[in-house]
């Protein structure tokens, strides 16, 4: 039986819509959308024809992704009747596919350019957190002390209005990217370091101004450990911790 998903063409397409699909932070919800569809389409509907090459084992694994959204899908059998919960079901029903699509996938095209699919994603969110705090400089919102009143709900609804984004999904995303480009900070030659210290400061900012908590404390955290990871160095891993706690 033949690798459909290795056909040059086919395989093209589906790199492709699988790059677009790394642009989410900036594309619109209904774009994403059609793209990740298509992308599950092509992959499963490949994937199926190609069956004899599937990895059962890395398709099992991928679906630990998924138990976190099976409680909404059960609590929608249980009150079919519930409009709310139908958007929900419906919000929630891709997670179900998208295990199966990515890990047919990577698993038959044996892709390794995830580099190019990170910085893509990086590049995205950087971009939208520069765009979005662009209105509320010019409105002087960020200057305004009654703007951090209420956990910063002011700040928070306008950035959500400029980016079109709930600004604790962006927290997380800004996280992601945070994670990315200190992982690759120590490959990163001199000409570039600039630009990935100015991306990693822009992100963190904007996490502190739109008071993402949560994603906040995850990549303080995460960022020590990353930190210790590339360095090995207790010295280094003390002096950053405590200027992370002190701006903390």
């Amino acid at each position: 039986m033949r690798n459909y998903l290795e056909i040059k063409g086919i395989r093209i397409v589906a790199e492709i819509l699988l790059s677009a699909l790394f642009l989410l932070p900036i594309l619109p919800l209904n774009i994403a959308n059609i793209v990740f569809i298509a992308f599950s389409s092509l992959s499963i509907g490949f994937g199926l024809l190609s069956y004899t090459f599937i990895d059962w084992k890395q398709v099992r694994f991928s679906y630990i992704i998924s138990l976190a959204f099976i409680p909404y899908m059960i609590e929608y059998l249980m009150d079919t009747n519930n409009q709310l919960m139908q958007i929900e079901f419906l919000k929630k029903l891709p997670f179900l596919f998208a295990p199966f699509a990515f890990a047919i996938f990577f698993s038959f095209t044996k892709f390794k350019n995830t580099n190019r699919l990170f910085t893509i994603f990086t590049v995205a969110t950087t971009l939208l957190a520069i765009v979005s705090f662009v209105p509320l400089i010019v409105n002087n919102d960020l200057f305004n002390s009654e703007s951090y009143n209420n956990g910063a709900f002011l700040i928070r609804q306008k950035f959500e209005y400029a980016s079109n984004l709930h600004p604790t999904y962006f927290g997380f995303f800004a996280s992601i990217a945070i994670f990315w480009l200190i992982s690759n900070l120590y490959n990163t030659t001199n000409n570039y370091k600039v630009l990935v210290a100015f991306a990693i400061i822009t992100l963190f900012a904007a996490e502190v101004l739109i008071a993402a908590k949560t994603p906040f404390f995850i990549t303080i955290f995460g960022s020590i450990w990353l930190v210790y990871k590339n360095t090995k160095s207790i010295k280094w891993l003390s002096i950053i911790s405590i200027s992370i706690i002190l701006v903390l």
